[in-house]
């Protein structure tokens, strides 16, 4: 038999979304229409709609009646969301003054209040988008039947498989892909954050909103015009009752046996906390944890994770989509009592860096979450895959950023600022495992699968390794910036500039708050923020809060560092490094081609190494006092409009005259690849 899905789009009732996760699911097989005609005959036109769409697996319309057709051998699977009814009509309201549209709803809006919206269409007695929209859809289904419309409309409610309710729409979702997977194997949920920011109105806060904003006089008047609405509303809520977050820490160590320097930051989790039950899992509690609750494919994919972060990264998603509560890495303690601070009754929560990265190291959720269902899926499939050597981007971290990039998104999940966050809570970068047995560290040497053929720490590697020393003589520093960037693009000035506004960032040297350096690029520790500074013997692994990559406009750049590469015949330390690392890292010799494009590839292919660290902010050298306003912001500090003009090629060679070129000779000068890459750079300063 067929089986199709029908998504009877409500206005207003987060039918985008869901459209977009089935479009998403079904890219070939998602259609939409809609009817205007009377109800028998709409009904009709549906029917037909469905046999003739032959290659359509999900329907979606705005205008179609219940309820759904009953057809010879196509069985249909219908999916509606309810909404508070005044949040909806808001909602509506805001929708159509913004929209392009000349019908008269959307001109009403246009030309008057919220107020006077609703007054225009509570005078029309036959118009439902401010009177018990949604109960009149749903009473259609039994229209025939004898029954007020709220009765008509909670029989309706009853009727239906699935009905999903706008304000736990993730929890929707979630119920949505347990009905439909065993008929459409395909369909799984996906959802991401939208509009999460911790300022997000919750639903309260945006009924008193347009509680002051009518009056109590009219607000009593518009709450009695929905009363259907709001009956039904309540019904469907009392299927989705809200669910406080588990008060659980869970915390894991591969070893049963916690390190000196890990114990107390466990410890005090339990002191501050003694209202919550506390877990620490190992190894051999957390593998049976998954033996016991997934599929044996999950735990062959915990089992092929050789490092214990992964391991960690895996079970934590496991653990917290079965249990919910709250878990925390073993390297971060508790200031601040979670009691004082964590709103509970959030669906799932994350940390994000200033600049919108994501961590995974501390994660708060209520059991069931569609998102992390996906993350762990996600995890299985590129551990199966073997998708890459470096663990942020097979368990970690990068796993939810991509997700978060590539997925439907709609409000279904908060997102704490880290300022907010270590306010509350203490990370500490600077503990014993990380300086010998960090898992970046790990991957640059080994596989970091347990079977024998995996990838290799070639797999991903992006700089030559530094020699080998003595990692116990390596000394580790936290600090709050690291600026990477080519040389002859304002390293000096952008550090003088910091130092102004109160941040003391040294150029090449490390500062009380960090290092503006155009050779840290290439030593950079791939994942985890981490650079080495200095030479053998006198190492500091650099831990920086935030990573800032600062480029110059090609076109005043190139000419600089063609001067530069020139000087002393090329014989000088700046090329001769640039040089070595741009071949060992993209089979390209800068000593193979004349002065203006080895000037362009080094400037392409430098600034595309400093992009592989993932930087949290990028700064126009000229536009510097613009582009750092969120780092200063971030960091509570004063701007100036005053950019400082140093170390320019006439101070440091003796040379007034560069060489003179132009966007159209630089791209000739490059191949497809390089092109594509100074294209990029020459558009953000076009």
């Amino acid at each position: 038999m067929r089986k199709v899905i029908f998504h009877y789009h409500l206005f207003k009732n987060a039918g985008t979304s869901v459209d977009a996760i089935l479009k998403t699911h079904f890219p070939n097989g998602w259609v939409t229409r809609e009817f205007n005609a009377p109800h028998a005959t709409k009904l009709a036109e549906v029917a037909q709609w469905i046999e003739q769409e032959q290659d359509a697996v999900a329907f979606s319309s705005h205008t179609a009646d219940l309820p759904p057709p009953k057809l010879e051998n196509i069985e249909v699977f219908p999916i509606i969301f309810i909404r508070h009814p005044i949040d909806r009509i808001a909602s509506a309201y805001y929708f159509e003054k913004k929209q392009n549209s000349d019908n008269g709803s959307a001109l009403l809006a246009k030309n008057t209040t919220l107020s006077g919206y609703i007054d225009a269409h509570l005078a029309h007695k036959g118009a439902s988008q401010c009177r018990n929209f949604q109960s009149y859809r749903l009473a259609q289904w039994l229209m025939d039947t004898n029954g007020d419309m709220t009765e008509l409309a909670l029989q309706a409610i009853e009727k239906l498989p699935f009905i999903g309710l706008v304000e736990a729409f993730d929890e929707s979702i979630q119920r949505l892909s347990d009905w439909l997977s065993p008929h459409f194997p395909e369909f799984r949920p996906m959802v991401a954050a939208k509009n999460a920011e911790r300022i997000s109105q919750t639903l309260e806060q945006k009924l008193a909103e347009i509680r002051a904003d009518l009056g109590e006089t009219k607000y009593a008047e518009l709450l009695e015009a929905n009363a259907a609405d709001m009956a039904i509303y309540h019904a469907v809520q009392n299927k989705y009752s809200p669910k406080m977050i588990p008060k659980t820490i869970m915390q894991f160590w591969d070893s049963a046996f916690l390190p000196e320097d890990i114990a107390p930051l466990v410890d005090l989790w339990k002191h501050r906390n003694p209202d919550f039950k506390h877990q620490l899992f190992n190894d051999v509690t957390a593998r049976a944890y998954i033996a016991q609750h997934y599929p044996a494919s999950y735990l062959a994919a915990y089992d092929a994770c050789a490092i214990p972060a992964m391991r960690s990264d895996f079970f934590r998603y496991a653990y917290l989509y079965k249990e919910g509560g709250i878990y925390v890495d073993a390297a971060i303690t508790c200031i601040t009592p979670l009691k004082n601070w964590l709103e509970q009754s959030e669906n799932l929560i994350f940390v994000r860096r200033p600049t919108g990265r994501i961590i995974n190291g501390f994660i708060v959720a209520k059991p069931g979450q569609p998102f992390l269902k996906a993350i762990l899926e996600q995890c299985v499939i590129n551990i199966n895959k073997k998708s890459s050597n470096n663990v942020w981007l097979v368990t970690g971290p990068g796993v939810i950023n991509e997700l978060v990039k590539s997925q439907p998104i709609d409000n279904q999940f908060t997102l704490l600022e880290l300022q907010f966050f270590k306010l509350h809570c203490r990370i500490f970068n600077n503990l014993e495992h990380k300086k010998t047995l960090h898992w970046s560290l790990i991957q640059q040497e080994n596989s970091i699968y347990t079977d024998a053929n995996s990838p290799t720490k070639n797999a991903d590697k992006q700089i030559a390794a530094p020699p080998a020393t003595d990692e116990n003589k390596i000394s580790t520093l936290d600090i709050k910036l690291v600026l990477i960037g080519h040389p002859r693009c304002g390293s000096k000035s952008l550090a003088q500039y910091l130092t102004s506004t109160g941040l003391m960032v040294d150029h090449e040297g490390i500062g009380k708050d960090g290092i503006c350096s155009w050779w840290l690029a290439a030593r950079h520790k791939p994942a985890i923020n981490a650079f080495i500074h200095g030479t053998a013997g006198m190492k500091t692994t650099l831990l920086p809060e935030l990573i800032c990559h600062f480029i110059r406009n090609p076109l005043e750049a190139i000419p600089s560092i063609t001067i530069e590469n020139e000087f002393n015949e090329r014989n000088n330390i700046s090329f001769k490094c640039r040089r070595e690392v741009i071949k060992q890292n993209y089979q390209i010799d800068l000593a193979d081609y004349d002065p203006l494009t080895a000037a362009t590839l080094s400037y392409v292919y430098w600034n595309k190494l400093a992009e592989k660290t993932i930087p949290d902010l990028t700064v126009r050298i000229e536009k510097m006092n613009i582009d750092l306003l969120p780092l200063i912001h971030y960091y509570g500090l004063s701007p100036t409009d005053m950019i400082p003009q140093t170390n320019t090629s006439a101070i440091k060679f003796g040379i007034l005259d560069k060489p003179a070129t132009d966007a159209e000779t630089l791209i000739r000068l490059t191949s497809a690849k390089a092109r594509l890459y100074l294209e990029k750079y020459l558009t953000i300063y076009s």
